[in-house]
């Protein structure tokens, strides 16, 4: 569905590490909405940084992994990563990092709500080269 705006942008999306039999117990608006976030701020941080970088190639990238007792949804982007101070606020009502006017700070706590009624959990972290957020759920 954001492909295209993505392409448009110049970031290339790769789900080639995407499991499909990994299947979750998930109500599939309620995971849509959540990716739609993760990839929107991707795009936010992506643009960022090349304004600051000309040229900087955009990429998002997820994966699926199955680990003991869940399926993880490894989400990475090469945008300019999550500066440490806001690690332990990130999923907090009305906290943002993104310029005034350019977010209200609800998109990751409406995400952090929605995994913890799936029974799942997110988290956040940086990758070396941008963000990553991890989205564990029970397999079907």
């Amino acid at each position: 569905m954001i492909r295209p705006q993505l392409a448009g942008h110049g970031i290339s999306v790769d789900t080639s590490e995407v499991d499909q039999a990994q299947m979750v117990q998930a109500r599939p608006n309620s995971l849509e909405q959540v990716l739609l976030n993760l990839f929107l701020n991707a795009e936010h941080a992506i643009l960022a940084r090349a304004d600051d970088e000309p040229g900087h190639a955009g990429r998002i990238t997820m994966r699926t992994q199955r680990e003991a007792e869940t399926v993880a949804l490894v989400f990475d982007d090469n945008g300019t990563g999550i500066p440490p101070h806001a690690l332990k606020k990130l999923f907090d009502p009305f906290f943002t990092t993104k310029p005034p006017k350019q977010g209200m700070g609800l998109g990751l706590s409406i995400s952090y709500e929605i995994i913890r009624e799936l029974g799942g959990e997110i988290s956040a972290s940086n990758n070396g080269n941008g963000a990553r957020f991890v989205i564990r759920l029970r397999p079907a």
